[in-house]
């Protein structure tokens, strides 16, 4: 955008945004908005709009706006413009008040985690003002949140906490709380870039004006009235502080935000009303009171004594107005505010539509910004091109609730809001206590005020306030995890730790009847099992062994499916996923108690008299979980269990069944061990394989005895053969086929049957099998590894016509592409490429590779226009040793399979990888392919840009670039695709946007290093590819960057690959005296030394370069997990020219800012030296990684 649009534009793409029935208008608007925001001129604009407050979405897109900028493109606005800036906010933000926010934030607690949701749907009739009040919530929200980011940002605004609460506290606290509790929460948000050293003097700043922050939260708290969200706004403002231990535990002691938090936890019945003056402390004083709800607390205003709660429905209407709808907490109310049928919000016409004041002047700052580029080190904007627009309507009008009148009643929404941050507070407070763990006075007192939390959790389950209930589990279990070290440490089987106790209490939890509520405590079990695996101590395993039995028993409760449920339960189901997650855990804890132990436990509650169906099957799938941990020899309990199963009614409920099938799999090492009950299992599960419902697990279960049983499995060959022949005429899925026919190939794969077995009984199976599936063609190609070398080809043949003949079809006729289905030629593609991919045969030196008729043995392209002729002569009879025939056969259908499909890069990319595994499967044998691949590859990519022909020519470049005579051509096709590759990545955003294009190509330059480096060297493509390269280097996209990195190291390493030759030679005592003789490989000696002058030149012209952009990518752009790839340059560097790395080194750190856009230091000179000098005497990849990842800490 090269310059500022008018305003009634901007206007007018906001209303098409939210407004326009027009799709396609909806996208332009969407696009052009996504440019404003990205543009200079945006700073300028959305400052306007805030100050015209035209309407509802300007607002919030304006509000959107000014954060974005502030969080990501700080650098475009001029150092004297911040102070300007900070006012506008500033005034913007005080014209906030209770008109305006009352219902909104009422609203929106009420909505929670549905507001980013609303905010992506389209536009809907808001005839109610629901979405409205939340669109206005999300706009004065992201006001605070850029004041908060432009605070953090801006090191001459000394003590902006202090000037904040001066300003607002005399206002209206609602803004300066929400700002007070974003403050925090952005100091460690990598967005905002503030390094390590401004990080750090934040923190200070926000721990020495804790104190103040403290005093208002309590003035807060005492003059709150009955608004339960400014009891919710204290309390997420205070944990904020808690989180990032800007108020510490030192100070937590006396605090009243904390005794108000456990008051609010302690009376579960009834809402929280405002803490008084007279609140209690924090439990955890110095005179060690146990609990906030002792004799010495003051009771809290909302006992029986007080008057209930004036939510019921008797609830007068809300005393605004006459003119104004009844208050919509009434009992008629739906609680969700995103449904259709919500009561209308209070909203009067006289009611001005947006929260900020037209009195506001513009900020003069603005209007001094000019576009200025952003320097290569500065992450884009991530702004999407498309900006999702708010749903909200032009109908939306604010709630007209004046700041003299009392908020509404509160609703049972607020009361859990307040229950959840005041549960957030506590368990806030107990991972810093995990942090810092020396407190042991408090440690005590958060124990012993947490405990008796106990009772009010019991009261939560007798009222079913599953929210509540849920809170309390997340707190005990907090607690849990803050002692658990103390508690495995400090306990031995005589004398255990006191905190041991809240295991019984979090075990309460996991006994709750939703079990969503015993999902909370999963990590903690997973932590006791690692620490106490760790330990490997009996003695204290065996202490928590009756803890581990009670959470199985529970959790075996909890997956009993509802006694009316029918069928299975489905795949994605919330119920499945949980036990999914059950038996993970049981299976990393059955440690603890024994296998065995468990599965007798189980067993024994299947024999309980009048057991139902739904608890039986709950102990089967406990028992599957641990099955494969039992003993072989066991032969007590596992005999009854399988005979039981095997003796299953007709009758019984299909979940059953199925979990018994699956404990069956399981048990597949103990059926090896007792071959005397495989004959009657496999006759049950093939039985149950033509059950459709129990086809999948009965396959999957077959497949793992008959790979436990392989041994044992040669009396039931033929049984297997003669249900291959006949596996078209059973009644079952083709799920179920394909798992039979998985068993049959396992067992051919791994048994010796194939050395007995007569040929012409065995392809005609293979060939029955190919037709039910992808994963099949693995287990075949696998079998043909194994078959006779003079049976290979005609099976080969035959197996690849299967694939062959309906691809031909589709080549053939216009049939319409449906994806997974058999018009797909992606699925023929995929069989055809899984076939060569795992076909290993075994050729000696100067032997035909027999699968080379198959693919390659071609002395020139036959350009079929038809596959005719193929299909002609795959049914004519091939001698085996003769391969014309079978050479026509597949390249000239995979030729004009990427002739007709060429557009389609789906299927371009199938195409592709086909050749690539055929290639890899002869080898060097297939060199008659070459040519003809070459030049369709080529020729293809001059149209279409498709990444996956870079990829195939790196394929060939590794197969044939050293070989005579093959080089040139090879770098004759790779200058061919410099050209239309250097165009794409040429465009704007070229280089983000193609990152394929960019991982390929590098790969296949990489590839030409490693087998032809001098021709390679000696390209005229080589010095644009290098200056690509440079240019990718701070590319973010892990693959392509990965892919650059190893170019370049490459590139350096590849000119002194004989000097490390030699060395490991002299190092090993070979060839020492022809070495000495200077002897031996002159041929190579030569090259190495053409080699190394090459490599010396060009990192001599593009070392300081190369260096710059490594520095720049580090700091700036890419992941911390990708800087190892980058070290491994730094180290061929040095490994070339330490001194030289040095020198370059030094200049690229002096080119760093030492600034950034806000005025804070972003590395201090003995910072910079001290990474100059870990940088280069790194003396492996570890080091120097971890010198980059400490250096790129202070910019981020």
């Amino acid at each position: 955008m090269d310059s500022s649009p008018p305003l009634e534009t901007v206007y007018q793409a906001v209303l098409a945004l939210y407004h326009n029935p027009d799709p396609s208008e909806k996208e332009k608007a969407s696009l052009w908005l996504g440019d404003l925001q990205r543009s200079v001129f945006a700073w300028k604009v959305a400052d306007e709009m805030l100050h015209h407050k035209r309407d509802l979405e300007s607002c919030y897109f304006a509000a959107q706006t000014m954060r974005t900028k502030i969080q990501l493109s700080f650098h475009e606005l001029p150092p004297e413009a911040h102070n300007s800036l900070r006012d506008s906010l500033m005034e913007h933000i005080g014209q906030v008040n209770d008109a305006t926010n009352t219902v909104i934030v009422t609203q929106v607690c009420m909505c929670a985690g549905a507001q980013i949701k609303l905010l992506e749907q389209p536009p809907v009739e808001d005839s109610e003002g629901v979405i409205g009040t939340i669109l206005k919530y999300q706009g004065q929200y992201y006001l605070c949140l850029a004041l908060a980011d432009l605070a953090l940002q801006t090191s001459t605004w000394q003590k902006p906490v202090l000037d904040l609460i001066t300003k607002f506290s005399s206002l209206n606290i609602w803004p300066l709380l929400e700002i007070l509790t974003v403050l925090p929460e952005e100091v460690n948000s990598r967005s905002l870039r503030l390094g390590a050293n401004r990080r750090q003097e934040v923190l200070q700043d926000l721990t020495a004006t804790a104190s103040a922050v403290n005093q208002f939260l309590k003035l807060c708290l005492s003059g709150g009235g009955e608004n339960p969200q400014i009891h919710v706004r204290i309390l997420r403002c205070f944990t904020s502080w808690v989180s990032i231990q800007a108020i510490t535990l030192a100070d937590v002691a006396e605090n009243i935000v904390v005794g108000h938090a456990f008051l609010i936890l302690t009376n579960s019945q009834v809402s929280p009303c405002p803490a008084s003056s007279q609140v209690s402390p924090c439990p955890a004083s110095s005179q060690v009171s146990p609990c906030p709800t002792s004799s010495q607390v003051s009771p809290c205003p909302t006992s029986s004594q007080v008057s209930p709660c004036p939510v019921s429905s008797q609830v007068s209407p809300c005393p605004v107005s006459s003119q104004v709808s009844p208050c919509p907490t009434s009992s008629h109310v739906s609680p969700c505010p995103a449904s259709s049928h919500v009561s209308p919000c209070p909203a009067s016409s006289h009611v001005s539509p947006c929260p900020i004041s037209s009195q506001v002047s513009p900020c003069p700052a603005f209007s001094q910004v000019s576009p200025c580029p952003t320097s290569s080190h500065v992450s884009p904007c991530p702004i999407s091109s498309q900006v999702s627009p708010c749903p909200t309507s032009s109908h939306v009008s604010p709630c007209p609730v004046s700041s003299q009148v009392s908020p509404c009643p509160t609703s049972s929404q607020a009361v859990s809001g307040i229950h959840e941050a005041a549960t957030d507070c506590v368990c806030a407070l107990l991972q810093c206590l995990e942090d810092n763990n020396n407190q042991q006075a408090l440690e005590l007192q958060l124990f012993s005020g947490v405990m008796t939390l106990e009772e009010s959790f019991h009261m939560s389950v007798a009222h079913e306030d599953q929210e509540k209930s849920m809170n309390y589990c997340r707190i005990f279990t907090e607690l849990a995890e803050s002692f658990l070290e103390k508690i495995v440490n400090g306990s031995s089987i005589n004398k255990p730790h006191f905190a041991v106790k809240i295991l019984d209490v979090v075990l309460t939890c996991v006994g709750h009847h939703d079990y969503e509520v015993a999902e909370i405590t999963f990590n903690l079990w997973y932590r006791l099992s690692e620490e106490l695996y760790q330990k490997n101590n009996d003695s204290l395993t065996s202490l928590f062994k009756p803890y581990v039995e009670r959470l199985i028993q529970a959790l075996c409760r909890h997956c009993q499916m509802e006694p009316d449920h029918e069928g299975l339960l489905e795949d994605g189901d919330d119920f499945a996923d949980f036990r999914l997650k059950v038996s993970e855990l049981i299976k990393d804890m059955v440690f603890i108690v024994g296998s065995s132990n468990c599965f007798r436990q189980m067993f024994l509650s299947l024999q309980t008299p009048g057991v139902t169906w739904d608890s039986s099957e709950a102990a089967l799938f406990v028992m599957q979980a641990v099955a494969k941990n039992i003993l072989p020899e066991e032969n007590d309990v596992v005999p009854k269990v399988v005979e039981a199963i095997l003796n299953l009614p007709e009758n019984t409920h299909v979940a059953v069944r199925h979990t018994s099938v699956l404990l069956l799999g399981e048990l597949c090492e103990w059926i090896e061990k007792h071959p005397q009950s495989l004959e009657p299992v496999l006759n049950f599960l093939l039985y149950c394989l033509q059950q459709p419902k129990m086809a999948s697990v009965s396959a999957n279960s077959l497949q793992s005895i008959c790979s436990a049983c392989r041994d044992h499995m040669a009396v039931h060959f033929s049984g297997l053969v003669q249900i291959i022949q006949s596996l078209d005429t059973f009644s079952i899925s083709n799920e179920a086929a394909i798992g039979l026919l998985k068993v049959f190939l396992y067992y051919l794969m791994y048994s010796n049957i194939l050395i007995t077995c007569p040929y012409h009984l065995i392809l005609p199976l293979l060939s029955h099998v190919l037709q039910h599936g992808l994963s099949i063609s693995t287990g075949v190609s696998v079998i043909l590894g194994r078959m006779p070398a003079d049976q290979i080809q005609q099976a080969m043949k035959e197996i690849c016509w299967i694939q062959i003949t309906p691809l031909c079809q589709l080549v053939e006729n216009d049939v319409k592409t449906e994806k997974g289905t058999k018009s797909d030629p992606a699925l023929w593609l995929d069989r055809l490429a899984a076939i060569f991919r795992h076909t290993n045969v075994g050729v000696e030196n100067g032997q035909i590779h027999p699968c080379q008729g198959v693919i390659t043995e071609v002395t020139a392209v036959v350009p079929l226009t038809s596959c005719q002729g193929v299909i002609t002569e795959v049914t004519a009879e091939v001698p085996l040793t003769s391969c014309q025939g079978v050479i026509t056969e597949l390249w000239p259908v995979l030729s004009n399979t990427c002739t007709k499909f060429q557009s389609d890069h789906r299927v371009m990319e199938r195409c592709c990888r086909c050749l690539r595994f055929a290639v890899r499967c002869v080898g060097k044998q297939s060199a008659h392919l070459l040519e003809p691949l070459v030049k369709q590859i080529v020729n293809l990519y001059q149209l279409h840009q498709h990444s996956c022909f870079l990829y195939l020519g790196s394929i060939l470049v590794d197969e044939y670039a050293s070989e005579p005579g093959c080089a040139q051509g090879l770098l004759d096709m790779m200058q061919a695709f410099i050209g239309p590759t250097f165009i794409v990545l040429q465009e704007p955003n070229g280089l983000k946007n193609h990152p394929d294009t960019v991982d390929d190509l590098f790969r296949l330059c990489a590839r030409f290093i490693q087998r032809s480096p001098v021709a390679f060297l000696q390209s005229a493509a080589l010095t644009p590819i290098i200056q690509c390269g440079l240019l990718a280097c701070t590319l973010d996209h892990r693959d392509a960057n990965a892919s650059v990195m190893k170019f370049f190291f490459d590139l350096i390493h590849c000119g002194r690959i004989h000097e490390e030759r030699e060395d490991h030679e002299l190092r090993h005592g070979t060839n020492c005296l022809m070495l000495f003789l200077g002897a031996g490989r002159p041929r190579e000696r030569e090259d190495h030394e053409l080699r190394q002058k090459l490599v010396g030149n060009i990192i001599q012209e593009n070392g300081q370069a190369l260096v710059n952009n490594l520095v720049q990518a580090c700091v700036f752009c890419l992941h911390s997990y990708m800087l190892t790839d980058v070290a491994d340059v730094f180290m061929a560097l040095m490994q070339h020219n330490r001194a030289n790395l040095s020198q370059w080194l030094e200049i690229a750190i002096k080119a760093l800012p030492t600034q950034n856009s806000g005025g804070s230091i972003t590395a201090t000179p003995k910072q910079l030296v001290d990474f100059h000098s870990s940088l280069t005497r790194a003396e492996g990849n570890k080091a120097a990684m971890h010198a980059l990842r400490d250096f790129a800490r202070l910019f981020r």
